[in-house]
């Protein structure tokens, strides 16, 4: 301990205090209370153009946490997969919440495309949901 606290004396030009205080930034809880766990599992969706008037293309991932070993740590959360699930699904509703398309994804990540050209002009609102029921919404406009 001399040698160390001789060391520490010559290179900072100060004295060895046994307790130096850290920056509040550098410390950091040992237990950490997940408030929001959807958002840690929350699908990339990006749907174009919006607003539309013929064909809406869908860009999903959920790549972002379909990695190894998140499915233990998402049963050990409480979550189940859905064993007839092979992706996810895309729901597109309208604004008064009735269902008018239900497209079933057969990959992880990519582009779908949706044709709204026999739909009127109006708002509507696009649901994708993965195979842990986590889901996210995005509305857009048919022209």
């Amino acid at each position: 301990m001399g040698k160390a606290q001789t060391l520490y004396e010559l290179a900072t030009d100060s004295v060895f205090i046994e307790y130096t205080p850290l920056p509040f930034e550098e410390i950091l809880p040992r237990n950490i209370i997940i408030d929001q766990e959807d958002d840690l599992f929350m699908a990339e969706l990006n749907i174009y153009p919006n607003p539309t008037r013929d064909i809406l293309y869908i860009e999903y991932n959920f790549l972002s946490y379909s990695e190894d070993g998140n499915d233990d740590l998402l049963k050990t959360l409480g979550y189940e997969k859905n064993s007839d699930c092979t992706s996810g699904e895309i729901k597109i509703y309208t604004l008064d919440g009735k269902l008018i398309i239900s497209k079933t994804l057969e990959q992880p990540s990519g582009i779908e495309s949706v044709d709204m050209k026999n739909y009127p002009p109006t708002s509507y609102i696009i649901k994708i949901i993965d195979c842990y029921g986590f889901t996210k919404e995005q509305k857009f406009v048919k022209q």
